[in-house]
């Protein structure tokens, strides 16, 4: 990946720029707690793996850390997009409905490198 260049899986329209990281999410929705792979994040939202179903235009709860956070980040989320892989897991395309400031400053002191970053 070159520097300003976006991931786009073949299915996933969306137009802004995303940081490739990977790290656990909590997805809490009326149906219960789901965990979740991030693939990556962007000042919009983040592209989610599942297992389960899940239907777009859901209204859910995503909770996650990032680096040099202390504080667990918790953000209303909307799916717009769902595709389900083999039955069991699916991959999501969710869109923040409020950015808290943290996250929004972390966005912005991000730097673009080849290797995506795995948070364990």
């Amino acid at each position: 990946m070159n520097p300003g260049e976006n991931i786009q899986m073949p299915w996933d329209r969306r137009k802004e720029h995303r940081i490739p990281i990977v790290f656990s999410v909590i997805e809490k929705s009326p149906a219960g707690k789901t965990l979740c792979i991030a693939t990556d994040i962007s000042f919009s939202g983040m592209g989610l793996k599942r297992a389960g179903a899940g239907s777009p235009d859901s209204s859910v709860i995503l909770e996650f850390t990032l680096p040099g956070i202390v504080e667990k980040i918790t953000i209303p989320s909307k799916l717009i997009r769902v595709k389900t892989n083999d039955g069991k897991t699916q991959q999501s395309v969710a869109v923040f409905e409020h950015l808290p400031e943290t996250v929004f400053h972390w966005l912005e002191n991000c730097s673009i490198s080849d290797t995506p970053v795995y948070i364990t």
